[in-house]
């Protein structure tokens, strides 16, 4: 049975030399055999490996990768990244239907009540669906899960209420803040139908009229009439 030792193997990462001691065996004829299992060590040559030495190869390979330093390896924060939100968590992604969905919520912290400013208690959880900007070549949902609150002082007036951010959209649109300000610069700068830009995020005529309205003005709507065709 061939037996394991060491040879000695220079490696390079950068400008840095690295010296590593990598198993070797010897197979038929004298061949020199390095195998992966080498690195990961054996106990009386039956190819158990140590976790010690699987930990170091791990890092070994992780910096012959010569990754970027800025770059973020961690796959919860990439994907905030990618969704591009101010201060959310990503609970998912769906995007087997015909619309990408990203399903966020807010960070957990303490809220006070606007009326009496005692501290707020949880009351559930509302799935408010926001259009907002493609992904992939398709069309995209935003499930904002916002948090209801109600007053934990039971004189108070104030009862109960939903979270907001501004940041993320306004009270009562149905669209992000980031998607009603790009379709307004499509329609008035770009000069691009209210239709065409519709189709573009899958929903209605009415819905990027009220985007329009809302962040330019009539004076920048190119087709204030509705079309006839439109639902």
């Amino acid at each position: 049975m061939a037996q394991p030792h060491s040879t000695h193997v220079n490696t390079y990462t950068g400008s840095n030399e690295m010296e590593v001691t990598l198993p070797r065996l010897e197979g038929v004829n004298g061949t020199e055999v390095i195998p992966l299992i080498g690195l990961f060590g054996f106990a009386g040559g039956n190819g158990v490996h140590h976790l010690r030495q699987l930990r170091w190869h791990n890092l070994l390979m992780t910096r012959l990768r010569n990754l970027p330093t800025e770059l973020e390896t961690d796959p919860k924060k990439a994907l905030e990244l990618v969704v591009g939100l101010p201060k959310v968590s990503v609970l998912g992604v769906n995007t087997l239907g015909s619309h990408v969905e990203f399903h966020v919520e807010k960070p957990t912290e303490s809220v006070g009540c606007p009326t009496c400013g005692v501290v707020a208690q949880l009351k559930g959880w509302r799935d408010v669906v926001l259009i907002d900007l493609p992904v992939f070549s398709k069309p995209t949902r935003l499930h904002w899960h916002k948090r209801r609150w109600r007053c934990a002082d039971p004189d108070c007036t104030m009862g109960s209420w939903t979270e907001q951010d501004p940041r993320i959209a306004p009270a009562r649109m149905a669209m992000t803040d980031r998607a009603g300000r790009w379709v307004t610069a499509q329609v008035g700068r770009c000069a691009r139908s209210i239709a065409e830009v519709a189709r573009d995020l899958g929903c209605d005529w009415h819905t990027v009229n009220d985007a329009v309205v809302r962040y330019g003005g009539g004076s920048l709507v190119d087709d204030c009439q509705r079309p006839r065709n439109s639902p």
